[in-house]
């Protein structure tokens, strides 16, 4: 019976070691698959956190609004010096002589701050000192212009309105454009 309990725990002891090498091969796969899903996990957390999202909204909403800042600064400037342009046309044809009217506008040119209008146009109607039109300012009650002679005559507009005359074709033209509110 000692022969028969020796090849007993012999066989025992050989079902407990392949038990314990099937147990080691099954936690080495168990780790190799955890470190596989570890592995996968830090890549996914960096393409599916809330945290990534986030920040990219937040990178490009910075990025969106400094370039509308950027691009309302350009178009704010354009039309403040188009307005700046205007005025400086329009205080040149204030006067009442046409020669002095002309002077202004070609000085205008000459300097280089009318950038935004064709020079070779306002040189061509400065030529015709006659034709050019007498702004007035709005800033009284009634705002008048006029012609000089030949031919004469004039407009008077009411407040909020520019008066223009226009001496052609041997008459006066006048008419009162209103100005825009501030």
């Amino acid at each position: 019976m000692a022969a028969n309990s020796v090849g007993g725990v012999e066989t025992a002891k050989s079902d407990i070691d392949s038990d314990l090498e099937l147990k080691k091969a099954e936690f080495g796969l168990k780790l190799e698959e955890f470190k596989a899903r570890l592995a996968a996990e830090k890549r996914s957390i960096w393409f599916g956190s809330p945290l990534l999202v986030l920040a990219l909204s937040t990178i490009f909403g910075l990025i969106g609004t400094g370039v509308g800042a950027s691009l309302q600064g350009y178009w704010n400037t354009r039309l403040e010096r188009q307005k700046f342009e205007s005025t400086l046309i329009q205080t040149a044809l204030q006067s009442t002589d046409a020669d002095e009217r002309a002077k202004n506008l070609l000085f205008l040119v000459d300097i280089g701050v009318l950038t935004n209008l064709d020079s070779s146009r306002i040189r061509a109607l400065a030529s015709k000192p006659g034709t050019l039109p007498i702004v007035r300012s709005s800033v009284a009650a009634h705002v008048q212009c006029s012609c000089p002679e030949p031919p004469g005559g004039g407009i008077t507009c009411p407040q909020g309105h520019e008066a223009i005359c226009i001496a052609q074709g041997g008459a006066c033209r006048g008419e009162c454009v209103q100005v825009p509110p501030e």
